[in-house]
């Protein structure tokens, strides 16, 4: 028989990408009927990792013990996880898990595991980023960014009643992109202030696609 109470609440969700084309996952589990952590107790967990589509990719029953909190920690997947997987067309990823058939989380893998990335070749230019060919894919599109070869891109957005829009800095690391700067927000409505912040954006270049896609920030 299943035990309802086993999770009734999940804490902390942590998502991260491991060297070897794997990728980490950390949740809580806590008793329903104390609020008290589930200390010490072996689980199995089911995983899946889907694409943007939701079709899966990888799954796997994995079988842990919590840790004095209540937290599991997950490695999920092996070398061969993204055999054949089209990087540029199914991104985003999604990590799920099931402990006794009950979801206890879905969310959205932020970074690209950095081993399986490594196997695109290419080499990222400024002139790259610059060519109008270039397709621009995930938080960001053509539509809202500018680069020059000088380092320095324009970024500008507009969505309900607001505007956002920034003169950026951006510097290359092999195939990744940090853009870092001030932004703007703006708005039409006059009850609402206008603000700035520093925002930091990372983007991934995939030379066999000419994508260059933008993680979610």
């Amino acid at each position: 028989m299943m035990k309802k109470w086993i999770f009734s609440l999940s804490l902390t969700l942590f998502l991260s990408t491991a060297v070897k084309s794997q990728i980490g996952y950390q949740v809580s589990l806590l008793n329903s009927a104390t609020g008290e952590p589930r200390a010490n107790e072996q689980v199995t967990c089911h995983v899946v990792l889907s694409d943007k589509d939701d079709s899966a990719i990888w799954s796997e029953d994995i079988t842990t013990t919590t840790n004095e909190f209540g937290v599991i920690s997950l490695t999920v997947g092996n070398s061969s996880m993204f055999n054949n997987f089209k990087w540029a067309e199914k991104l985003p990823l999604y990590i799920s898990v099931k402990i006794d058939d009950v979801l206890i989380g879905k969310s959205q893998v932020l970074n690209v595991p950095t081993a399986e990335y490594a196997k695109y070749s290419g080499v990222l230019t400024p002139e790259i980023l610059c060519d109008s060919n270039l397709v621009c894919l995930g938080e960001y599109t053509r539509d809202y960014i500018i680069f020059s070869p000088n380092g320095t891109c324009t970024l500008s957005h507009r969505e309900k009643g607001a505007y956002a829009h920034g003169n950026l800095n951006y510097s290359i690391n092999g195939n990744n992109v940090l853009i870092r700067g001030t932004m703007y927000m703006e708005f039409t409505n006059p009850y609402e202030n206008d603000y700035s912040y520093e925002c930091a954006i990372i983007c991934t270049f995939f030379p066999n696609d000419n994508v260059l896609y933008f993680w979610p920030q």
